[in-house]
C-alpha cells in the first residue's frame, strides 16, 4: 500500500496528523526522484500530486497559509508541464485542478478576487478540453466544478445574478451526466448539490417560487439515491431530513 494511499485512509478516518506524516514521507521520496531527473515528467507530476495531498490536509486542519504554499508549489510544476506539452490533455487537466485548489483556498481566506482569477483560468482550460471531446464525462464534470467555484465566489461577492448564471450552467451539465448514468452515485450527488445551491441562491434573491422548485428537486434526487441503495453520507442524510421537514411545512 503506497504512502499516499495510507495518507488518504488516515485523512478519511479524521487522523490528519497521521495523514500529514504519510504524505510528508511521500513528498520526501518524490522530491528526491524529481531532483535526480528533472526532465522526467512523471517524477515531476508525482511531486505535484504529493504537494496537493499535503495542501488538502493543511486546508482540512485550517492551516490555509500552509495549504496555499503547497498548492502554489504544485501549480508551478503543473504550469511547467502544461507549457512544455500543450497538446497533453492530462497535463492541462492537472493545471486546471491545481488552479481550482488554489481558488478554493483563496476563497476560504476571503481573497475573493484571487479566487475568481484562479477559477477563471481553470474554467478556460476545461472549456477547451470539454469542447475538444464532448463525450468525455470527466471533462464535463471538471467544467461543472469550475463553474461551481466561480458561482460560489460570485455569490460571496454579492453578485447573485452572476452566481445564478454559473450555477445554472453547472446544473445543465450534471443533469446530462446523471441522466446518462443513473447508477453513478457521484453524478447523482452532484445533481443534488446543484439543486441545493440554486435553491439557496434563489432564496437569497427573494425568488421563493424558484427556490421551492429546486428544494423539491434536491429532495427527489437525494431520496432516489437512497432508494437505489447508493451511498449517502451522514451529512447528506441530515440534508435530506432538513429538506423533508421544509417540504412538509411548505405543503401546509
Amino acid at each position: 500500500m503506497g504512502l499516499n494511499h495510507l495518507g488518504e485512509t488516515k485523512a478519511a478516518e479524521g487522523d490528519l496528523a497521521g495523514a500529514l506524516a504519510h504524505f510528508g514521507q511521500s513528498l520526501a521520496i518524490a522530491e528526491r526522484l524529481a531532483a535526480a531527473d528533472p526532465s522526467n515528467a512523471g517524477w515531476q507530476r508525482d511531486l505535484s500530486v504529493s504537494l496537493n495531498k499535503l495542501g488538502e490536509t493543511k486546508a482540512a486542519e485550517g492551516d490555509l497559509a500552509g495549504a496555499l504554499a503547497h498548492f502554489g508549489q504544485s501549480l508551478a510544476i503543473a504550469e511547467r508541464l502544461a507549457a512544455a506539452d500543450p497538446s497533453n490533455a492530462g497535463w492541462q487537466r492537472d493545471l486546471s485542478v491545481s488552479l481550482n485548489k488554489l481558488g478554493d483556498t483563496k476563497a476560504a481566506e476571503g481573497d475573493l478576487a484571487g479566487a475568481l482569477a484562479h477559477f477563471g483560468r481553470s474554467l478556460a482550460i476545461v472549456e477547451r478540453l470539454a469542447a475538444a471531446d464532448p463525450s468525455n464525462a470527466g471533462w464535463q464534470s471538471d467544467l461543472s466544478v469550475s463553474l461551481i467555484g466561480l458561482g460560489g465566489t460570485k455569490a460571496a461577492q454579492g453578485d447573485l445574478a452572476g452566481a445564478l448564471a454559473h450555477f445554472g450552467q453547472s446544473l445543465a451539465i450534471v443533469e446530462r451526466l446523471a441522466a446518462a448514468d443513473p447508477s453513478n452515485a457521484g453524478w447523482q450527488r452532484d445533481l443534488y448539490v446543484s439543486h441545493w445551491m440554486l435553491a439557496d441562491l434563489n432564496e437569497r434573491r427573494g425568488e421563493t417560487q424558484a427556490a421551492q422548485v429546486h428544494w423539491r428537486q434536491a429532495y427527489a434526487v437525494l431520496k432516489g439515491i437512497q432508494e437505489r441503495g447508493l451511498h449517502v453520507s451522514p451529512a447528506d442524510l441530515a440534508g435530506l431530513e432538513a429538506i423533508r421537514a421544509w417540504v412538509q411545512a411548505a405543503a401546509h
